[in-house]
């Protein structure tokens, strides 16, 4: 299938509770829009793998994603400004190593952090590849 390497940066820096709201946006349309492989939610960046189902396409998925966790995001940390840059980079995979390297580069992105300052998810049919 259609796999995409997803990065998109954060115009504030998130606080743990809303690195979750990030989390619930993101599992949100798991399994129905996209098969989310894995993620890292830094302080001020996203990190995402996912695969589209169907006839879904990246750019709706993540503008999705982006107002969800906006609203949440906005109200924790009390701004009225843009939370998410606009822009996003994203690259269809080239096959299985491409895979596994922009998986590892997800769970080694955070290297050199305190635990509690980052969120890392690696859906379990993909473990495999690390």
């Amino acid at each position: 299938g259609r796999q995409f390497p997803l990065s998109t940066r954060l115009l504030v820096f998130l606080p743990t509770k809303s690195r979750q709201f990030v989390e619930e946006a993101l599992f949100f349309n798991d399994k129905q829009t996209y098969h989310l492989h894995a993620f890292v939610i830094m302080p001020n960046h996203v990190h995402i793998l996912l695969s589209p189902i169907g006839e879904n396409s990246v750019i709706p998925i993540v503008s999705k994603l982006k107002r969800y966790s906006s609203r949440m995001i906005k109200q924790c940390v009390a701004t009225d400004g843009n939370v998410w840059q606009r822009e996003m980079f994203d690259r269809m995979m080239r096959g299985e190593d491409d895979f596994a390297h922009k998986l590892a580069y997800i769970v080694n992105n955070p290297n050199g952090l305190p635990e509690d300052s980052y969120s890392l998810y690696v859906a379990e049919n993909v473990q495999y590849l690390l």
